[in-house]
């Protein structure tokens, strides 16, 4: 069997399982909203990637050609936000227990009003920054983006995810997420990358853009739980504390634990330069990010934070078919493009 028809095959297994718990009674949108999130993590994360590089007119960066791969998983990837949409009034219920956010910003149909157009504005980018232009940078278009993309992703953050549970109020939460889906992005880039060079080693500028985004990533983190804690804000310190129970504790520690521990693999010069380390690193960061993101969005509708029969049927799901569409779509337009 095929890379493609094994994808493929997970990918609606997946899915059908899930379909089949959520069908039982079983709480299974928010492991969907989770998985969804987690895989968008890759396009949404590659694109301000491949708008600076445009900007700096860098082409010839060695990760640009795979992030301009994983663009192609956007406009695919918003028409799976249906079924968040058809379930966005049990998922975001919650919302009308705060003043910090008025009933009617999150009314149903103004949030999925303002999903499909962020997600149809997205899908444009990256349709648009997919290829280069024949007739040079468009750094004018790239700046433009890129503070559409600061917006819209902080908008987002707040719709998808702050809102889930509104005893957060974070003002850096947007930049957060935003930061952590570049994470996600030039992790998957790195992975790919060092799985397809066998054994090649990888250029030696990979490994401090990587620690870069990790440390902003990681400080951000850190600022917004020093300002809680120094606070001590009622709502925020509930959210941690629900956020906290049950394996909360241990993940959070442990993501943490594996920051600081690819940091150091990072700096290190001889270390990066073996193939199997980074991209060990680079699958290590990758799971870190996915905890984190069932971190934020589960522990609202559970209680605390635990792992679910339905989050892994997701996220093979989403995944499967995230990997089929990157392997059919992607063959097929490099030759259309090569014909032309």
């Amino acid at each position: 069997m095929t890379t493609t028809r094994a994808a493929l095959w997970i990918g609606v297994l997946g899915l059908a399982l899930w379909l089949l718990l959520a069908v039982s009674g079983r709480q299974a949108m928010p492991s969907y909203l989770a998985a969804w999130l987690f895989w968008m993590a890759l396009p949404l994360g590659a694109l301000p990637l491949v708008m600076l590089l445009e900007f700096f007119d860098d082409h010839g960066w060695t990760l640009l050609p795979v992030l301009r791969r994983l663009l192609v998983v956007l406009p695919i990837g918003a028409l799976f936000a249906i079924p968040v949409m058809v379930g966005v009034s049990p998922l975001y219920h919650r919302v009308g227990l705060t003043d910090g956010l008025p009933g009617w910003w999150m009314a149903p149909r103004f949030l999925v009003a303002r999903m499909i157009v962020l997600l149809l504005v997205w899908s444009v980018l990256a349709i648009v920054f997919r290829r280069p232009s024949p007739r040079g940078p468009r750094k004018g278009l790239a700046v433009a983006g890129l503070l559409l993309h600061l917006v819209m992703g902080s908008l987002a953050a707040l719709d998808w995810m702050m809102s889930l549970d509104p005893g957060i109020g974070s003002s850096a939460f947007g930049l957060l997420v935003i930061l952590a889906q570049v994470g996600v992005a030039l992790c998957a880039a790195v992975l790919i990358l060092a799985l397809g060079n066998r054994g090649a080693a990888l250029p030696l500028e990979v490994a401090p853009m990587m620690a870069g985004a990790l440390g902003a990533w990681m400080f951000l983190h850190f600022v917004q739980y020093l300002v809680v804690w120094s606070a001590n804000l009622p709502g925020e310190v509930t959210w941690y504390q629900s956020r906290a129970l049950g394996l909360g504790g241990v993940v959070a520690g442990s993501v943490a634990a594996a920051a600081v521990l690819a940091v150091a693999m990072l700096l290190s010069h001889r270390l990066v330069r073996v193939p199997a380390v980074i991209a060990g690193i680079a699958a290590m960061l990758l799971l870190a990010h996915l905890l984190e993101i069932l971190w934020l969005v589960t522990p609202p509708f559970r209680g605390r934070f635990a792992l679910s029969l339905a989050d892994p049927l997701a996220l093979l799901g989403l995944g499967g078919l995230a990997v089929f569409i990157m392997l059919t779509i992607l063959p097929a337009q490099e030759k259309t493009h090569a014909r032309a």
